[in-house]
């Protein structure tokens, strides 16, 4: 195929899109007037505009347009005018390790080609899929490791396929899920993808057995008298695939009316309102409809081989960030993977999620740059910073992330205590907690042994109304500041403790009560007085320290999170060693790559003192800074509470908190490693 020229690419895209949207052919001016926004008043002195002729020397000099009688179309149209009786089709099968095209590789592959509504051949192989066979796909298929093992691999078998099926239209029960799987191997193999005109029999009989709420294909072959294979195998299912097609064909002139005889008016029949009259599920015909304009959508993307050959398998098969590039070297999209070869071969398998999310961002993209980085953290905090410096325009975020369980202090004179999932208006912020019911927990403790309020009123009050107190200041749970039975900085007392408990715990709090009580009894006999601000405290901190003896559990924020005690994650490096992450109070204070002869006691103690130091001091790892006050500042302070939020109480999480030293770490860290400590580092 001639590709077209580089820089006029995207016009050439354009014109397909535009041609498939009309489904007929257009002429010059049309396609001037969609690819340039010109109507063609413009006039050449031969009579035609300069739009036109360049939309003539573009679409020429590409073999996916074909010009007859002034009007341009596509050249796999050419299909579609042929004759459903006499057509020529290619039913495809499948059978894989598993259900997901990054995890699982093709395991057998079949062929049975139908020429004139007759069985002309069949094409069968096994394929070695250079990984194990799951023991459920052994008792499903029948097909053993032993079998596969000698089998041909998949860039052997998929040239022979392609030989076979040649210009045939692709048929297949679920036809989207089988060319996803074959182009994903395609395009790893630097082969070409499938783009051949496609199929599906899956939604053929949707429409004409409507009484089939899930037509499988052993369901749809019982419908229709056919005998289903014995086993779940490859050529038995693509043979039992072209039965049904050749009876559905038959079926379809009573259901469709007889000028639905060639294979593009059964496409456009499927894609209409009056195929899914038939149907009696409610669901159907939505899902119908969007099954049917996935495999058209997919074959039409597939046939335009957006990246050269070689692109995908020059990329390293590690964790990483790669960014989307179009022709003038902008970038479209950034996104991160554990494995950068098997993510973005995912984008150009053609799934049906990529093509719903990423509409045009295939046909734009002129090339693929990456970074590699030693672990998946690395990659989050590096397509963060990423997507804020260069704004892709495909970067859009579809879905949110539901935050973390926190509790948070509202700015106020009088503040309360809440449960959040974000920062929001908070003077202190604490979290995440493991879950939801701890901050409930804990806020009903700070409002029962410190009596921070909980009442939504807004205060100063400045109606007379508001300023009456409610029942909690009877049940001794609110000192009523509506009332101003207290003062701002008397309240405040109250906020302080209540924030110590939060951070420190319970033990903390009744040493620094016992301290503050002393040192209160002391001023009031050195002044042989009671002043009325030394009372009020000395007697609401008598009830406080009294109500928090009688607390028996209680509850602190996750390992690293906003008042929560240091924190070391370890994860092995890509390119061998650690990468050790010092987080303080969210933070990413270091970030350390440890090389693989380091990794014993001798060499960790000084990184770990250092790191630790680093984070108690309030430091931040200069390539990631994630704010100047808060770790919610900015998205790496989110995106560090979410993952410490996601992967609290795992292995690799170290605690570096209530009495921790260096060496406590150390030894966590090696353990994390699989290492037992000095005795293991002499193996180093």
């Amino acid at each position: 195929m001639t590709a077209p020229a580089t820089r006029y690419r995207h016009l050439a895209e354009l014109a397909i899109d535009f041609l498939q949207v009309e489904g007929a052919p257009q002429t010059a001016a049309a396609l001037a007037a969609r690819l340039f926004a010109q109507p063609g008043a413009i006039r050449g002195p031969a009579g035609g505009s300069p739009f036109e002729r360049l939309v003539e020397q573009l679409l020429g000099a590409d073999e996916r347009f074909v010009e007859a009688a002034g009007r341009w179309g596509l050249r796999d149209w050419a299909r579609t005018t042929d004759s459903l009786a006499a057509g020529s089709f290619a039913v495809l099968d499948v059978e894989t390790t598993g259900g997901r095209t990054e995890r699982h590789r093709l395991l057998e592959v079949a062929v049975v080609t139908v020429d004139g509504g007759e069985v002309s051949g069949h094409y069968e192989s096994l394929v070695n899929p250079r990984q194990a066979v799951p023991a459920f796909i052994v008792e499903l298929t029948g097909i053993t490791q032993e079998m596969v093992e000698e089998a041909p691999p998949a860039e052997a078998v998929l040239p022979e396929v392609r030989e076979i099926v040649g210009d045939r239209i692709l048929v297949g029960h679920n036809i989207s899920s089988d060319l996803t799987f074959l182009n994903y191997e395609a395009l790893w193999h630097d082969l070409p993808p499938f783009g051949n005109p496609a199929l599906d029999t899956e939604d053929l009989a949707l429409c004409l057995l409507p009484e089939l709420r899930r037509p499988s294909l052993s369901r749809v072959a019982a419908v229709l008298g056919l005998a289903p294979p014995v086993r779940h195998r490859a050529l038995a299912d693509a043979r039992l695939t072209a039965a049904v097609l050749g009876e559905l064909l038959r079926r379809l002139p009573e259901t469709a009316g007889a000028e639905v005889g060639t294979f593009g008016a059964l496409q456009a029949w499927l894609a209409s309102p009056a195929s899914r009259v038939q149907a009696v599920a409610p669901r159907r015909p939505a899902a119908l409809a969007e099954r049917q304009d996935r495999v058209r959508r997919l074959t039409a993307q597939l046939a335009r081989q957006p990246l050269p050959l070689g692109t995908l398998r020059s990329l390293p098969d590690g964790p990483g960030v790669y960014t989307f590039l179009d022709a003038a070297g902008e970038a479209l999209y950034v996104g991160k993977a554990l494995s950068l070869r098997a993510r973005v071969a995912q984008h150009f398998s053609g799934t049906a999620r990529a093509l719903r999310r990423h509409d045009g961002l295939l046909e734009r993209t002129a090339s693929v740059v990456h970074q590699e980085v030693e672990c998946e953290l690395d990659a989050l905090l590096l397509e963060s910073a990423r997507i804020r410096s260069l704004r892709p325009p495909y970067n859009v975020q579809t879905r949110s992330h539901r935050g973390s369980p926190m509790l948070r202090f509202e700015a106020d004179p009088f503040p309360r205590a809440v449960g959040a999932t974000s920062a929001g208006d908070a003077a202190r912020l604490a979290g995440p907690y493991r879950t939801t019911q701890q901050v409930r927990h804990t806020l009903r403790t700070l409002r029962r042994v410190f009596q921070i309020r909980s009442c939504r009123r807004l205060l100063p009050a400045t109606r007379a109304l508001m300023r009456v107190p409610c029942l909690r200041l009877g049940q001794g749970l609110c000192p009523a500041p509506c009332a101003e039975l207290v003062t701002p900085q008397q309240y405040g007392v109250l906020v302080d403790y209540a924030w110590r408990f939060v951070a420190a715990g319970r033990d903390a709090v009744l040493a620094d009560l016992d301290a503050r009580l002393e040192e209160l009894e002391g001023d009031a006999a050195a002044a042989g007085a009671r002043g009325p601000g030394v009372t009020w405290e000395a007697a609401i901190l008598r009830e406080c320290r009294a109500r928090l003896k009688r607390v028996r559990r209680e509850h602190r924020p996750l390992a690293g999170g906003l008042a929560g005690e240091a924190l070391v994650l370890v994860y092995p490096a890509a390119r061998g060693g650690a990468v050790l992450f010092f987080v303080h109070e969210g933070r990413l204070a270091r970030r350390v790559v440890v090389p693989e002869t380091d990794l014993d006691v001798a060499h960790l103690t000084p990184i770990v003192a250092d790191g630790l130091a680093a984070g108690a001091e309030g430091e931040l790892d200069a390539g990631l800074d994630t704010g100047p006050d808060s770790g919610l500042d900015g998205d790496q302070g989110s995106i560090l509470l979410r993952w410490i939020y996601r992967h609290s109480g795992r292995q690799e999480s170290v605690p570096a908190g209530d009495g921790a030293g260096p060496g406590d770490v150390v030894r966590g860290v090696l353990a994390v490693l699989g290492r037992a400590g000095p005795a293991a580092s002499a193996s180093s």
